[in-house]
């Protein structure tokens, strides 16, 4: 059985930063998961030795 997804699109806020971002939607799934692309849009960094978000710069290309 094939499962599809919803592609939509969410205004995230985090420490006063807006933006919007892709996302896939899953009925199954009660939780939502932030990835590399809304991190880098809000230019956020995830430190995995201290759990934090940090400041980044952003690199336009």
């Amino acid at each position: 059985m094939k499962r599809f997804l919803t592609e939509s699109y969410l205004i995230t806020e985090v420490e006063g930063v807006r933006t919007v971002t892709p996302v896939l939607v899953n009925e199954k799934v009660d939780r939502v998961l932030l990835g590399t692309i809304t991190f880098e849009a809000l230019a956020l960094k995830f430190d995995p030795k201290t759990g934090e978000l940090e400041k980044t710069e952003v690199l336009l290309l």
